[in-house]
């Protein structure tokens, strides 16, 4: 499933990326978040966007696309649901096929998040996470 959001799926990286740091911090997986910062900063994920994740900065303190993207993963991993009109903005800001694969994704990286945080597996020592 990994390989497949890494290498086939239509979703842009930063959207990836950015949905999996927002989901590993609502999940206090430290591992993933850890993984997936490096990912970020190497997609060129502005610094702001990744230090607003760590510090689950209020949904305000984004804009644009990212905003949104933010708003709908912490909803849905908060709430196992999201409100019809966040539902209908974020399939047609990204179109039903890609909707589709980030529903997929953030599904994915909430059951990467509890078997993390179950087992508790951490990042190697001196990593800052949050």
């Amino acid at each position: 499933t990994e390989d497949y959001f890494r290498n086939d799926s239509s979703l842009p990286d930063a959207d990836r990326e950015i949905m999996i740091l927002a989901a590993a911090r609502e999940l206090e997986a430290r591992y993933a978040w850890f993984r997936h910062e490096i990912r970020a900063q190497k997609l060129g994920i502005a610094g702001e966007i990744i230090e607003g994740l760590r510090a689950k900065a209020p949904i305000e303190k984004f804009s644009g696309r990212e905003r949104l993207l933010v708003e709908f993963t912490r909803t849905l991993v908060r709430d196992h649901t999201v409100p019809e009109p966040l539902f209908a903005r974020m399939k047609s800001e990204l179109g039903q096929a890609k909707f589709i694969e980030a529903v997929g994704l953030l599904g994915h990286y909430m059951t990467i998040g509890t078997v993390i945080r179950l087992f508790e597996v951490e990042p190697p020592e001196r990593i800052k996470t949050f």
